[in-house]
C-alpha cells in the first residue's frame, strides 16, 4: 500500500518507518525541514522492496540531527528524492549489513561523509549529487572483521550517474576499499575534491570504471593503493591488504590542474 507520513514542518522525534510498513508498500514523505533522524532498518523482499520517497514535487530536507537516515541493517528497500545537509554527525547516509538497497535523487553536504556503508551486496547509488563533506562524498568499506562477516567479498556495487564534488579537505571524491568484486562505477563527474577523485584501495578487484569524467581534483582523477592501516582496524583475519586486481578501466577523462581545490596548494601528483 501507499503511506503518506504528512510532515511539512520542523520535526524532532525519529520517524521509524519500519515499525509501520512491510515490503511491498511505498512510503511518501512531505516536504518540509526534519530534524529527526530517520530509520531505515526496514526488510522488504524480493519483488516487493520497501519505497520511502519523496512526495511527488516536494523536498524534503533532513538537517541538525546526527545522521539523516540510518539503515543498518536492511535489506530490499529504496531511498528516492531527499536531501540532507549540516546533521554534524557522521554521515548523511549511514548503512551497513545490507543486501539489495537503491538510493535514488539524494543530495547531501555539510556532514563528515555524504554516504557511508560496509558490508552491503547489490548496493546501488546513482542519480545523486554529493558535495562539501569534510572527507569522502561517497565512502563504500567492507569491514572483514564484522560478525558474521569475516572473509566476505562486497559484490555488485553499483554507482552510476552521480555529480561528486568540493569534498575535503581530508578525503576523495568517491572512495571504495576492502574487499569488493564486480563494483561498476560509471558516468560519474567528479571534480573539485581535495584528494583524489576516485580511490580504491585494499582489495578492489573485478571491477570496472568507465566512462566518467574527472577533473580538478588534488592528487588525481583515480588513485589505486593498499593500505595497511585498514587491515590493522578492520581485517585481521586474513592475508590483508588485498590487491586491485582484473579490474577493467576505460574511457574515462581526467584532466588536472596541478592545484588542490580547497587549499590552493600545489601538486605534483600526476592523474593516474
Amino acid at each position: 500500500g501507499i503511506r503518506d507520513i504528512g510532515v511539512t514542518g520542523v520535526q524532532t522525534c525519529a520517524l521509524p518507518i519500519y515499525k509501520a510498513v512491510a515490503g511491498g508498500d511505498v512510503v511518501m514523505i512531505h516536504g518540509g525541514v526534519q530534524t529527526q533522524y530517520f530509520d531505515a532498518t526496514a526488510k522488504g523482499s524480493v519483488g516487493a522492496p520497501l519505497v520511502v520517497m519523496a512526495y511527488p514535487g516536494e523536498l524534503p530536507v533532513f538537517s541538525t540531527y546526527g545522521t539523516g537516515i540510518t539503515c543498518t541493517p536492511g535489506d530490499y528497500f529504496i531511498i528516492d528524492g531527499f536531501a540532507f545537509n549540516n546533521n554534524a554527525g557522521t554521515a548523511e547516509l549511514s548503512c551497513s549489513v545490507n543486501n539489495n538497497v537503491q538510493f535514488k535523487h539524494v543530495d547531501t553536504s555539510g556532514n563528515l561523509w555524504g554516504i557511508v556503508s560496509a558490508n552491503v551486496q547489490e548496493f546501488t547509488i546513482e542519480d545523486s549529487t554529493f558535495h562539501n563533506s569534510t572527507e569522502h562524498g561517497i565512502y563504500l568499506t567492507n569491514h572483514a572483521d564484522n560478525l558474521g562477516h569475516v572473509g566476505t567479498v562486497d559484490k555488485n556495487v553499483f554507482i552510476r550517474r552521480n555529480l561528486v564534488y568540493s569534498n575535503g579537505p581530508s578525503g576523495n571524491g568517491l572512495h571504495v576499499n576492502g574487499r569488493f568484486g564486480n563494483v561498476v562505477i560509471e558516468q560519474n563527474i567528479v571534480y573539485g575534491n581535495e584528494v583524489a577523485g576516485l580511490g580504491l584501495q585494499t582489495g578492489v578487484s573485478h571491477s570496472t570504471i568507465r566512462s566518467n569524467l574527472l577533473f580538478d581534483n588534488g592528487s588525481g582523477g583515480i588513485v589505486m593503493d593498499d593500505y595497511p592501516d585498514f587491515c590493522a582496524a578492520y581485517d585481521t583475519t586474513g592475508p590483508c591488504p588485498y590487491d586491485q586486481s582484473y579490474n577493467l578501466i576505460e574511457n574515462n577523462t581526467i584532466y588536472q590542474t596541478g592545484v588542490k581545490p580547497i587549499s590552493g596548494d600545489a601538486t605534483h601528483d600526476d592523474a593516474q
